[in-house]
């Protein structure tokens, strides 16, 4: 199975093919998932981001990762 996620050590450079594709990237301590935008305006690169709510699930539960309730 190829990783979809895969590991990356702190202060691993990446590369990214930033302008045919929407990034989706894992957080390795909350296992969050993020879709990432890119653009380029004039001499500034404008990124969005948004929290995948799908994804973010399905890697929770491959990596065991207990989903808590929230606080009442």
């Amino acid at each position: 199975m190829t990783k979809k996620f895969p590991d990356i050590e702190p202060g691993q450079e990446v590369v990214v093919d930033w302008q045919n594709n929407d990034l989706r990237w894992a957080c390795c301590d909350c296992n969050l998932v993020h879709v990432w935008q890119f653009r380029v305006e004039g001499d500034k690169i404008i990124l969005q981001a948004w929290r995948n709510n799908y994804s973010t699930s399905a890697l929770r539960r491959h990596r065991g990762v207990p989903i808590l309730e929230a606080r009442k």
